[in-house]
């Protein structure tokens, strides 16, 4: 399985993103006890202490000598494989869409933890399975839309006479529960139930670029920041 996701800052000092995604990751494993491989940056040794101390199970960290660190690194095909499939998936929007995403943007951040969804859920390994298969026991068969569509998605009215469905983009899964992510002007929806549009209303560059919400603030106040510090670079190669 992989997991993915672009963090705010370095270590935890700034924001507790990092350690909170990988309290996630583990949880989601199932398992009581992990051994977390890491290099020896202080950023990342802060990050596993701090999910050490955070974590329900067992964690045991392990430092990667330096002189064997590209070797141990084996994972990072997996990254890179999750990486392209972003990639892709962005090239491909944006040719839909009409629109060129800026590096900056905080769409990105939802593509990049999106790719290593699909990776988990459609790259089959040498015994024919899946990670999700490993992870959950059955094969992904839910048909899904494309990263950065426009989709209706439903929301809690009030009342029986208000507007149930409202125009929405696409962002992606959340693993634990299986919910859609739909990304607004104004914030991040987690909801169930979505439906696609025809073919000729599928696309909105300009909801899309409207987008602000990242994975560590997913519903932004007026003040917050709408670009992000440093640029995600998904050039086609």
């Amino acid at each position: 399985c992989v997991w993915c996701s672009p963090v705010p800052n370095k270590g935890v000092t700034d924001s507790p993103h990092g350690t909170n995604r990988l309290i996630e990751w583990l949880s989601e494993t199932g398992l009581k006890r992990v051994s977390v491989r890491s290099d020896q940056e202080p950023a990342i040794k802060a990050v596993v202490t701090a999910a050490k101390n955070g974590w329900s199970g067992e964690l045991v960290p392990e430092l990667a000598p330096k002189e064997s660190h590209e070797r141990s690194n084996g994972a990072a095909v997996s990254v890179q494989q999750a990486h392209g499939i972003a990639r892709t998936l962005k090239e491909a929007c944006e040719d839909q869409a009409k629109i060129t995403i800026p590096p900056k943007h905080p769409a990105l951040t939802w593509l990049l933890e999106y790719g290593a969804f699909l990776y988990t859920t459609h790259a089959q390994g040498p015994d024919g399975f899946t990670g999700w298969q490993r992870l959950k026991g059955r094969r992904w068969n839910a048909p899904l839309p494309q990263w950065g569509e426009c989709v209706d998605f439903k929301i809690r009215t009030s009342s029986k006479i208000e507007p149930r469905w409202e125009d929405g983009i696409y962002l992606g899964i959340k693993r634990t529960s299986t919910e859609k992510l739909i990304g607004t002007a104004e914030r991040t929806y987690v909801v169930q139930s979505i439906r696609r549009k025809p073919e000729e209303h599928a696309w909105n560059g300009l909801l899309l670029l409207a987008i602000k919400g990242t994975p560590w603030c997913p519903n932004p106040k007026a003040e917050d920041p709408t670009e992000l510090t440093l640029p995600i670079s998904l050039e086609p190669e």
